[in-house]
């Protein structure tokens, strides 16, 4: 809420996290040191949908005091949109559409990061 407060986000965004964290806990178990990346995450994905000018994942690592990195952050990061996606059937556009417009504010070394990141773990 802090970050939020500091950052003058919108006033639903705080809640929209919480919310997105509650759901993807109700199904998701895991571990009490991950609380906080989730936490951070579903602040992420909820400044993205509501903001044109979103908290960017450098200042949010910021705000952890280092304790995640931005890679983490990126990765928990698709994996909280997926679970977005898959839980709400209902969205009104295309979801492939939703991911590409998320994922258009990150910045492009971190994009290309997250798939060296990625590619790296699928060998």
């Amino acid at each position: 809420m802090y970050v939020c407060e500091e950052q003058k986000c919108q006033e639903d965004i705080f809640p929209l996290a919480v919310n997105y964290m509650d759901r993807f806990l109700s199904v998701n178990p895991i571990n009490k040191n991950h609380l906080q990346l989730l936490g951070t995450t579903c602040l992420l994905v909820s400044s993205k949908l509501r903001e044109s000018d979103c908290l960017s994942v450098d200042l949010l690592v910021l705000y952890t005091d280092n304790t995640i990195t931005s890679e983490e952050l990126l990765v928990s990061h698709l994996l909280v949109i997926f679970f977005r996606l898959s839980y709400h059937n209902s969205i009104e556009s295309n979801g492939f559409d939703v991911f590409l417009s998320l994922t258009a504010h990150c910045r492009s070394s971190l994009q290309t990061h997250l798939i060296i990141w990625v590619n790296r773990r699928s060998v």
